[in-house]
């Protein structure tokens, strides 16, 4: 592991991320609801770090979801999740037969 983190620090020093991934970062930070920029910040360097840890020369997008996970989601106030597909819902029940007036 000790290795592992000497050859991390030396990946680390030249990895910059693209334009569009840390669009990607704020975009995510602005539908989780995040205040302020630190999250951002944070997740950039995570990213990074993530990347260097795995010997990686670029950062890839399971760094930057890596980064969402760690940085990103923990400071977000809300929670937006995907509509539910109509296929997936069960039909609702039938209704009860009317009470029989005997």
């Amino acid at each position: 592991m000790k290795t592992q983190i000497v050859f991390a620090r030396e990946y680390l020093k030249p990895l910059r991320l693209a334009r569009e991934q840390t669009k990607y970062l704020c975009e995510e930070a602005i539908r989780a609801g995040v205040q302020g920029n630190r999250g951002e910040l944070f997740a950039l360097e995570v990213a990074r770090g993530h990347a260097a840890l795995a010997g990686n020369d670029r950062v890839e997008i399971e760094d930057l979801q890596m980064a969402v996970r760690l940085c990103i989601a923990p400071r977000g106030t809300e929670i937006q999740m995907a509509p539910p597909d109509d296929e997936m819902m069960p039909p609702p029940p039938p209704p009860p037969p009317p009470p029989d007036m005997e």
